[in-house]
């Protein structure tokens, strides 16, 4: 069994682990292996096993496909499994949701407060192809629409930390249902609390975020997307928030 190992210390560079034991990650398997055909949408299940010791900080593991410019991928997030110290193995998945090649997979871990902890580019030879079935998802809803979006408050100097709302009318028509997201533009630190209802009909769904440091915030993404990850509707909202001490 081949296994990939890195120690963040040593390949990171991340100054706020204190040395090369704090965290190791080491990609078991891939399941297919690599070099395997997919079709579109299907999942590549990804085993890394963890070791860390870094008290009071918590891990999230992730595994995120590089995709080809226009394609879309997906991947499973963090579940909490490598929060306390110990080790052990998660299991995570990635895959492109259009036909194409995955040539790099993304190894991710960050703390609790989402810092980057450690980052590691995969090459690997996952190829994708075109899936009827997954296809006719893909436009399942195609017709639905945003209708309103109220963002509160719009702009302004904000406590890092602070909560921002957000309002978003639909008129959703879908075999499966629809999901709303509403995501600041930015890379800075945040966190965000999804809709936890399919969206179906005429409705709303509320939505929010905070930002954990000092950042302004000029864009919002109000997106509709189906149960493929297509976007069936976006809307980009103009904001002037400002997150500082």
């Amino acid at each position: 069994m081949k296994f990939l190992s890195f120690l963040t210390g040593l390949l990171s560079g991340d100054s706020s682990v204190s040395n090369a034991n704090d965290l190791e990650l080491d990609i078991v398997k891939f399941e297919p292996p690599d070099g395997s055909t997919l079709m579109a949408g299907e999942q590549v299940k990804v085993t890394v096993h963890w070791r860390h010791s870094m008290r009071g900080r918590g891990v999230g593991i992730w595994t995120k496909p590089e995709p080809p410019d226009g394609v879309g991928g997906s991947y499973e997030g963090d579940v909490g499994e490598a929060r306390q110290p110990g080790q052990g193995r998660v299991l995570r998945s990635v895959s492109l949701i259009d036909p194409g090649t995955l040539r790099t997979v993304l190894l991710v871990a960050k703390d609790g407060h989402s810092r980057e902890l450690f980052k590691r580019r995969i090459p690997v030879n996952f190829t994708f192809v075109e899936n009827p079935e997954r296809e006719a998802r893909r436009q399942d809803g195609i017709e639905s629409r945003i209708t309103s979006v109220t963002i509160q408050p719009p702009s302004g100097q904000l406590p890092i930390g602070s909560y921002v709302e957000i309002q978003v009318g639909y008129s959703a028509q879908s075999t499966h249902g629809l999901r709303v997201t509403a995501l600041p533009v930015t890379d800075c630190d945040m966190r965000y609390a999804p809709s936890a209802e399919a969206a179906n009909g005429d409705g709303q769904a509320t939505q929010g975020f905070s930002v954990g440091e000092t950042c302004t915030i000029r864009q919002v993404s109000v997106r509709l997307l189906n149960d493929s990850d297509s976007v069936v509707d976006q809307r980009m909202v103009d904001v002037d928030l400002r997150f500082g001490r």
